[in-house]
């Protein structure tokens, strides 16, 4: 069981189709959905689609805001809301692929954060791929991580980020979410995970979003590091996914059977 949120701003041409490709994908694993989806100041119709997506599903919720708040406030908001011990989310412009969703939602509860990275990054700008890369650089090493992407779609445990003190509410609010989630000795599994190579378009890459990033990023620094540096000094533990290996027999043994 996990609640979803989908934040939608103007997503009109994509927000249903997001929305059927969740539903579809936890029908497969079978996982039971609580969607709330967040209409942040839209213009369009996309709360028109929302009241549709509703009277169909009863398990849909909303949240309306009149003019935009960012993805950090609307995720808030809803984490107050959420009905189950997990939550994740998703974009509404059909960024995210059934094998993603489905391979986040088959181990949703392998760990206390299951963080994906993507794949197919090929689709993405020579721009987009250079700013998330140098981004996970930074955050990794001035916080010595151990994931191979910082800001990969998530499933976080509800009841420990209602524990978190969180202070972003705009773009780098997840990044915020999983430094302290990581420095807090959690445990944590890694996912791979591909993109909609039709939807990769990107409203993150915007002065103002960039500028929020890199002071965010300096804040968090100074929090983790100097002013709550006790409260973030573990290490999360990584959760392995090795198969069962053989046991392995004398090395006569594995010379006769090679020998066969």
């Amino acid at each position: 069981m996990i609640t979803v949120m989908i934040p939608a701003l103007n997503e009109e041409k994509n927000l249903k189709s997001t929305v059927l490709t969740i539903i579809g994908s936890a029908k497969e694993v079978s996982i039971s959905l609580d969607i709330v989806i967040v209409n942040d100041g839209s213009t369009d119709r996309t709360a028109e689609i929302i009241r549709e997506l509703e009277a169909n599903f009863s398990f849909i919720r909303s949240i309306f805001h009149e003019k935009n708040r960012g993805i950090g406030s609307s995720f808030l908001e809803v984490l107050k809301i959420a009905k189950y011990s997990k939550i994740t989310v998703f974009p509404g412009d059909n960024y995210s692929t059934p094998y993603l969703i489905k391979n986040l939602f088959r181990n949703a509860h392998r760990a206390d954060l299951v963080i994906s990275y993507t794949i197919n990054t090929e689709c993405r700008s020579k721009l987009r791929n250079t700013l998330s890369l140098l981004f996970s650089i930074a955050y990794i090493l001035v916080f010595n991580l151990h994931v191979k992407y910082i800001n990969g779609s998530c499933v976080y445990s509800t009841h420990l980020l209602r524990q978190l003190d969180i202070k972003s509410v705009g773009y780098n609010v997840f990044g915020e979410i999983n430094v302290k989630l990581l420095r807090k000795g959690i445990t944590f599994f890694e996912v791979d995970g591909y993109m909609n190579s039709d939807a990769t378009h990107s409203s993150a890459i915007k002065l103002k979003n960039f500028i929020d990033v890199i002071v965010s990023f300096l804040k968090l620094v100074f929090e983790v590091h100097v002013k709550n540096r006790s409260l973030y000094s573990s290490r999360a533990r990584r959760v392995e996914n090795f198969c069962s290996l053989p046991k392995m027999g004398s090395t006569s043994e594995l010379v006769a059977i090679y020998e066969k």
